[in-house]
């Protein structure tokens, strides 16, 4: 009874959460196409002090984004739980034939779920700007690019390695940091 309960909680959680985390979601992806089409662009050829600025202000405001995109999605979350526990809405679902863990279950899931979408829709676009700005700034073939991935990873290992860090350990606690 409690798992089928669970499942209809996770169902309309996901029905009225997956909105804003989406928006956001949607908004980081579309200002990683932007940076990408920027960064083609001849104009950052281009030997200039405006030019440099504004490179640095653009990537300053692209930082910004993406910190306020991850916040945004923490915050919703909050609000929901805050809006569907504790006013008139949360009258409504506390009545529902279900304990009060379970509905505490079924949106700590979905807010944690969309926190982790976010976060890799945050590192994938942290790393296709990276390529781009491989690809552009190295004058690399995609070929090149591809091959030195195994590579980058070789050092990123080694060096959590260096700091005695296991990378189940650090899979472990990004899991716990979500």
């Amino acid at each position: 009874e409690g798992i089928r309960m669970l499942k209809k909680l996770l169902k309309y959680d996901w029905k009225f959460f997956w909105k804003v985390p989406a928006v956001i979601n949607l908004g980081i992806g579309i200002l990683t196409l932007l940076g990408v089409m920027s960064m083609v662009s001849p104009l950052w050829t281009i030997d200039s002090s405006p030019i440099e600025a504004l490179l640095g202000t653009s990537l300053f405001f692209y930082y910004i984004a993406l910190f306020a995109g991850s916040i945004g999605v923490s915050v919703y979350a909050a609000i929901r739980f805050y809006k569907n526990i504790y006013t008139d809405e949360g009258y409504l679902t506390n009545t529902l034939p279900v304990t009060p863990r379970l509905i505490i279950l079924s949106k700590l899931l979905v807010s944690s779920l969309w926190n982790l979408i976010t976060g890799f829709v945050i590192l994938s676009s942290v790393a296709i700007l990276l390529t781009a700005g491989e690809f552009i700034y190295l004058d690399l073939d995609v070929v090149t690019v591809f091959s030195w991935i195994p590579y980058v990873w070789d050092g990123f290992w080694a060096l959590l390695a260096d700091y005695g860090l296991h990378p189940f350990a650090v899979a472990f606690l990004g899991f716990l940091y979500i």
